[in-house]
């Protein structure tokens, strides 16, 4: 514990003083191992996992690797105790937890130190930049409100649709039927405009 402190101590006055531009990753202490083993067990597996607890490596499973490997279990939270169902055999949470991870023991970049008095640096562009819709190819071309248009009806944009769809067959009391017209400039239906509520 002590070790692991003065480590920490020491990257963090790297870093503080812009010692240190990289550190070397930290690997764990693993064993692939691919059943179960316990008490009696003897394999080159065994070997691997009394490297793993740091006990004589003899390929053996015996009363010294199963107490070793229960304290290791407890200290990873796999057992509560040396009780527990599965204490001191590897099953298949003890083999998770002991499994090497497929990554190569590269350096961990870190970054330079920021100086004091520097402005910040902009943030990174984003992958998920949104762009803005474009305008449409050309302007729609509204009829007068309420007027009639082609018997096919006015598009509006090119690349629109025909539009034929009729008024509605209800009165516009308050203003004029005009044409909705899509953010793309296509018109999409009609809506009864009150000249009193426009802004």
């Amino acid at each position: 514990m002590k070790a692991a402190a003065a480590f920490v101590a020491s990257v963090l006055t790297a870093f503080s003083s812009g010692a240190a531009t990289t550190t070397p990753a930290t690997l764990m202490p693993c064993a692939n191992i691919s059943k179960t083993l316990q008490l009696g067990s003897r394999s080159p597996e065994v070997a691997k996992l009394q490297q793993v607890l740091s006990v004589s490596k003899t390929g053996y499973f015996g009363p010294v690797t199963k107490a070793s490997l229960v304290k290791w279990q407890v200290s990873k939270g796999i057992i509560k105790s040396g009780k527990t169902a599965g204490a001191g055999t590897t099953g298949p949470r003890t083999r998770a937890a002991l499994a090497c991870a497929p990554v190569s023991a590269k350096a961990v970049a870190t970054p330079p130190p920021v100086p004091q008095n520097s402005p910040p640096a902009p943030p990174p562009a984003s992958s998920t930049t949104s762009s803005p819709i474009p305008p449409p190819t050309s302007s729609p071309t509204p009829a007068a409100s309420g007027g009639s248009s082609s018997p096919g009806g006015v598009s509006g944009a090119e690349g629109c649709s025909p539009f034929a769809k009729q008024k509605s067959t209800a009165a516009c009391s308050v203003g004029e039927w005009e044409k909705i017209i899509d953010e793309s400039g296509c018109y999409i239906d009609w809506e009864c405009i009150d000249p009193n509520q426009q802004g």
